[in-house]
Parts: structure tokens; C-alpha cells; sequence
């Protein structure tokens, strides 16, 4: 045999190599994890394990409040669900985002009773992929558009005089972004954004590098498997883009010890918005325990923000 013909063969076995490995990463981070939205275990809530007796009290306590089950379809025909918690603000609703292997319980497992005790109405979102249908995790790519249909239902359900904010942990945090920056509408009053990310090329890239992992041409594949799988690539979690087009007065909430999103990312989405903004820094908060750590200043910060537009 010719010696081309074995680079040839050799070169089209590392290829074959290359794009199993990115097929592998992709499965690996896109697909929902069995039992995730409902266990209070997501992987990316580890470093909240402290707080897991607080989080289930108070996901006990949540699920009293008077509610309603609620269905919307999505851009790609996936049953989306939610609950709906009705109060004093009917005019006045919270769509709340979770993050990846997550849930609003766990999430959203303080600040939930002190947005409910101010009287607003609550939309609690289940992301694709974890309490509603969908075959991968959209990482906000695809939660952007979800949101979008939840705002758009909002709207018919209450009225075109709704006032709206949006409201996320971590990927959630990234889906309220590209939300405000690609899929405003004229009822989206505010946005409050804590431990998002810039995009997700960039925390993949945090992970491996902090876990001696090579992320090239790990990442470029993963993406290339993720638009002809997912229907969509990693180029499109920018939320560092999103918010330089943004309009939506925007909360910028971070924690300095965050080992997941590393702070430095909440500075370069904060540096690039474009709309009226405000950030809280929680010194030693680690991945989405702002809310857990320092409680009062947490609920102060965030509702002073919501009376400013919401009102």
C-alpha cells in the first residue's frame, strides 16, 4: 500500500475518533438527567448541599401556596410546562428560569416566599428537557425561544396592560439574557440575571481547563453535533451578545466564589448590556447561593429592583 493511502486511512480514523469523542461530550452534557427537576440534586447544585435541608422545607412550604398547572407549546411543538401562582398583582408577573439539572425549587428555593409575599403573581418554569418535553437541554439557545412563547401566553392570559420580569439562576440566568437581548416585548419591564453565563463555550472551557481536560477540538464538534441533533450551536448561548442589543433594565447578581461560572464572566456580561442596569456582588457566594448566604440583602436588592420598573 501506497504510504498516502495510510495518512489517508490514519487521518480518517482520527476524524472518526475526533467526532466520536464530540458526539460523546454532546449526549453527555445535553441530555436531561433522569428524576434531575424534581430530586433537588442537579450536578451544577453541589455547592449548595449546605442549604439542602433549608431548600426541601421550603419546597414543602411552596408547594402549599394555591396554584395551577399550566401548558404552552413550543416554536418546535414541545408541550411546556408551568405552575401558576396567582396573588394580589395580578397585573404584575415573575417568569422565574431554573438552571441545568435544576429546578425553581431548588433554585429558587429562598427567594420564592419573599416574591410571593410581595404580592406578585408567579409564572414558575419548568425548562425543556427537565419537567417539560424536549429530547436535549437548550442551554438558552433554545429556553430563549421558550420563554418568548411564556411571555406571549402571559399576555393572553392577562391582558396587553401586564407588566412582566424575568427572573434566572444560572443557565436560566443566560436564558433571561438572550431573552432581553433577542426577544423583547412591550410587556418585559425588567430582567434579573444571577450567575449567568457569557456563553457556554466559555464555562465548558472554565471545567475542563480547571479539570486538566483538552477542550479543543472537543468543543467545535460538541457544537457541530448539537445543530444537527439539538438544532442548534453553541455560538448561539451568546448572552454577552444579547445584552450589548438589550433595552430591558437588567439585575446583575454574582457571587465571587462561584467555581462554576467564574465571576470575571458576570463583569464582561454586565461591562457589554446596553440597557439601564444594576449589579450585586456577594463576596464568598459560591454557584447560585447568593440568595442562601446573605437572605436579607439578597431580598432587598432584588425587590428594590422590581418596585423601580414594575410599578
Amino acid at each position: 500500500m501506497d504510504w498516502y493511502w495510510i495518512v489517508i486511512l490514519v487521518l480518517a480514523a482520527l476524524l472518526l475518533v475526533a467526532l466520536g469523542v464530540g458526539l460523546a461530550f454532546f449526549l453527555y452534557l445535553c441530555l436531561p438527567q433522569r428524576g434531575s427537576s424534581a430530586s433537588l440534586e442537579g450536578d451544577e447544585g453541589r455547592a449548595l448541599y449546605p442549604h439542602v435541608p433549608f431548600i426541601k422545607e421550603k419546597a414543602k412550604q411552596n408547594a402549599k401556596y394555591r396554584h395551577e398547572l399550566v401548558t404552552c407549546s413550543a416554536f418546535d411543538g414541545i408541550m411546556l410546562r408551568a405552575k401558576l401562582y396567582p396573588n394580589v398583582k395580578s397585573d404584575r408577573v415573575l417568569l422565574l428560569v431554573h438552571g441545568f439539572h435544576s429546578s425553581i425549587s431548588w433554585d429558587f428555593g429562598a427567594s420564592f416566599e419573599w416574591y410571593h409575599n410581595a404580592g406578585y403573581t408567579i409564572l414558575a418554569l419548568d425548562d425543556r428537557a427537565h419537567g417539560s418535553e424536549g429530547r436535549f437541554i437548550g442551554f438558552g439557545a433554545l429556553d430563549q425561544k421558550d420563554v418568548f412563547s411564556w411571555m406571549n401566553w402571559t399576555v393572553d392570559r392577562f391582558g396587553t396592560d401586564i407588566k412582566i420580569a424575568v427572573i434566572g439562576v444560572s443557565m436560566g440566568a443566560a436564558t433571561v439574557m438572550l431573552t432581553t437581548g433577542n426577544h423583547p416585548i412591550p410587556q418585559l419591564c425588567c430582567a434579573v440575571e444571577d450567575c449567568g453565563y457569557t456563553n457556554l463555550a466559555d464555562v465548558i472551557r472554565h471545567v475542563m481547563r480547571k479539570n486538566h481536560y483538552p477542550n479543543i477540538p472537543v468543543i467545535p464538534l460538541a457544537s457541530l453535533w448539537s445543530k444537527i441533533l439539538a438544532g442548534y450551536s453553541f455560538s448561539e448561548t451568546d448572552a454577552e451578545a444579547a445584552v450589548s442589543k438589550s433595552h430591558v433594565p437588567t439585575l446583575f447578581i454574582h457571587g465571587t466564589a462561584d467555581g462554576f461560572v467564574p465571576f470575571p464572566l458576570m463583569e464582561r456580561v454586565y461591562t457589554a448590556c446596553s440597557a439601564p442596569k444594576e449589579k450585586a456582588v456577594f463576596e464568598g457566594a459560591v454557584h447560585g447561593e447568593s440568595s442562601y448566604l446573605e437572605p436579607e440583602r439578597y431580598r432587598k436588592t432584588v425587590l428594590s429592583f422590581l418596585d423601580k420598573y414594575m410599578n
